[in-house]
């Protein structure tokens, strides 16, 4: 995969969602994974949680004859340090040991408390938080006063270098842009400075966030939101460029617009899903009416 093919990329939109057309809904953050094994070929996302106790949690789909079938239950709600009022936004990557850990933002209020958590599985299907939390802005556990910095939307990629590297936004008062940090060992992090996508583009007023970085043979590539409060609050998708993982060039035009239709209001949260040449983007939806659903688009590596 050469990160210079993904400049000229032309997505085409999927006609309809994946799953729930004409229904009311709420599903965000979509991955996609092949776990192998009994758990195959799965989608992760964020919705409310069907028992009602939390604001978020983390659910699944599987790939069937007709399509993704959403799994009853939830894979991770509860138990997640920081997260007492949900989970949301998965990343999920391969450890050498054949294990998987996901990254999500956890919420103990809204988004300007969150922090960085992870949980662990031995087959992609059943998870396990795991303790501690892997990026705050503050001292855990928090005290009753508000969090100033929340940082989520986690996106992590193993680094040539050694060790891994872990994308997320950094949301504050004064910003909310796209930051990283570093660790060896995928427990413990120390940021890095600087920012990696700042909002600096008229379409960025209200915050870009929700990055998914890939490595590629000449670079990184970064699909990433921006949004937008004027006239009204919409989101977009665009695409990056780095050689080093750190400094980073955006491209010129957006990858992915609002509407008609499913994503009329919103296109957010971004997954690019390699599969020879066809990249499947995976995102969240918004129309007029505030559903939210999970949407796909696709194109074709080489073709501009």
């Amino acid at each position: 995969m050469r990160v210079a093919d993904f400049r000229s990329l032309r997505f085409v939109k999927d006609a309809t969602p994946l799953w729930g057309t004409g229904e009311a809904s709420f599903c965000i953050s979509p991955r996609a994974y092949d776990f192998g094994g009994v758990a195959g070929r799965r989608l992760l996302f964020s919705a409310r949680d069907p028992a009602g106790e939390l604001d978020l949690c983390i659910r699944q789909a599987r790939l069937g004859q007709d399509g993704w079938e959403v799994v009853p239950g939830s894979v991770l709600a509860g138990g997640c340090p920081g997260g007492r009022r949900g989970v949301t936004a998965p990343d999920v990557v391969r450890l050498a040991d054949g294990r998987w850990r996901m990254f999500c933002e956890a919420r103990d209020d809204d988004a300007a408390s969150a922090v960085i958590a992870s949980a662990i599985s031995s087959d992609g299907s059943a998870w396990s938080p795991e303790a501690g939390v892997r990026v705050s802005a503050g001292p855990y556990p928090a005290s009753s006063r508000r969090v100033p910095i929340g940082y989520g939307t986690p996106s992590c990629v193993a680094d040539p270098a050694g060790g891994w590297r872990l994308y997320f936004h950094d949301l504050a008062s004064s910003h909310y842009h796209i930051v990283s940090a570093h660790s060896t060992d995928g427990l413990n992090w120390e940021k890095e400075p600087g920012v990696r996508i700042p909002q600096d583009r008229s379409g960025e007023d209200y915050g870009v966030y929700g990055p998914h970085v890939l490595r590629g043979e000449d670079g990184w590539v970064m699909a990433f939101a921006a949004w937008t409060a004027r006239p009204a609050i919409s989101g977009s998708i665009w695409g990056a460029t780095s050689r080093d993982g750190l400094v980073w060039e955006k491209l010129p035009e957006p990858w992915l617009t609002p509407g008609p239709g499913y994503d009329g209001r919103v296109c957010s949260e971004p997954f690019l899903d390699v599969c020879g040449r066809t990249v499947n983007l995976f995102y969240e939806g918004c129309d007029r009416q505030k559903n939210y659903r999970l949407c796909r688009s696709r194109a074709i590596l080489g073709e501009s």
